[in-house]
């Protein structure tokens, strides 16, 4: 327990929202919450925190302030808000430390509250969004980084000259919980009705283009023996042997990825963000789930797993996906046994485990 700690993360996020960054700082504030003294500020809630707790599957609730009933209409709507945060940050006892992953905020905060420039942390997800100058201003004031991958690390060290002691890595993560007690194959078609002799091919997660969901419908036509099933769209269909699923609850995830015989991950190889700055949550629940997968060969995902625990697939198109699927499913044994190494390296990368990691590595520098 980090019980010297008082830990304040800052964020504008609008809940509920169908983004995973929203499902990251919903299980870090949980896992946060059980390790130290902690509450966030969100920006906006259109519901009720119970609900908002009770949607992401936060059993035991933390403190939450909420910033507005409607978000500003005034632009920068980060400047305003900084303004009202500079107020709450005031309140807090000397010994907080502020925790933010919005640069734009960071950035504004940084000239209005000196506390705040004294004692922050900065969670980088991605680069490019805005100028060298702003990134520059706020990696140097922070007292840490956090990095979701290494590649990130590198070219924070590299283009903005922060110390590489100065930034640990800190993948997204999956939440422990969930996995536990995990339903057989056969238990989980039965309980959500699919067929139990079928073969099935599965993704889970949201139709964003980066994600790749595409080359799925193409590979499903030169696959016609085996089931599609997409989970995560915004309505049901069903069209010759691809079966669309509306999104589910997160509590309902593991069930639904126990049903496939191979997950896919399909990461489009033309996307920056996929090639050098994400950290997927859904291959952390795909490993912890035990269920074999296939994904797209990216320097993102060589960071964490190698060809013992997935099947990597070389290049973005229908051909590679299908040989890669017929492989997996002609070898049983082999696909089982690099679903079990995944499984195995799953600890490392739940959200309780992810924040331990980060609040040792903020205690080393305040």
């Amino acid at each position: 327990m980090h019980t010297r700690m008082r830990l304040l993360y800052i964020t504008t996020l609008h809940y509920p929202s169908p983004y995973a960054n929203r499902v990251n700082v919903m299980k870090m504030s949980q896992s946060f919450a059980e390790l130290t003294d902690y509450k966030i500020i969100l920006g906006d809630v259109s519901t009720s925190l119970e609900d908002i707790f009770r949607e992401y599957g936060i059993n035991k609730p933390f403190a939450a302030d909420v910033l507005y009933k409607k978000p500003p209409v005034l632009r920068p709507r980060a400047l305003f808000a900084a303004l009202k945060i500079k107020n709450i940050m005031a309140s807090e006892p000397p010994e907080t430390v502020f925790y933010i992953r919005d640069f734009l905020l960071a950035y504004f905060l940084s000239f209005l509250s000196k506390r705040f420039r004294e004692r922050y942390f900065i969670e980088c997800q991605s680069l490019g969004k805005f100028s060298h100058f702003l990134y520059r201003r706020v990696f140097h004031g922070a007292r840490g980084v956090i990095s979701s991958n290494h590649a990130k690390k590198e070219e924070i060290h590299e283009r903005y000259g922060v110390s590489l002691e100065n930034i640990v890595v800190g993948p997204n993560g999956f939440d422990e919980e969930l996995f536990k007690n995990l339903p057989t194959q056969a238990d989980a078609r039965k309980k959500l009705g699919f067929l139990p002799d079928i073969k099935i091919v599965m993704y889970v997660g949201s139709m964003l283009p980066w994600k790749g969901t595409d080359v799925i419908y193409e590979v499903a036509c030169l696959l016609p023996q085996y089931t599609f099933v997409l989970v995560g769209a915004d309505r049901d269909e069903e069209k010759n042997n691809i079966r669309i699923i509306a999104k589910k609850d997160n509590r309902e995830i593991p069930a639904y990825l126990r049903v496939a015989d191979l997950l896919l991950a399909p990461y489009r190889t033309d996307s920056v963000r996929a090639q050098k700055y994400f950290s997927p949550i859904k291959v952390f629940e795909y490993m912890a789930a035990q269920v074999p997968f296939a994904i797209t060969d990216l320097p993102a995902v060589r960071e964490f797993l190698s060809d013992e625990e997935t099947y990597f697939v070389k290049e973005y198109s229908k051909e590679a996906f299908r040989d890669a699927i017929v492989s997996a499913i002609k070898n049983p044994d082999e696909r089982m046994r690099r679903a079990e190494n995944a499984h195995r390296k799953s600890p490392e990368f739940s959200w309780q485990a992810r924040a331990g990691r980060i609040l040792d590595f903020i205690e080393g520098y305040t």
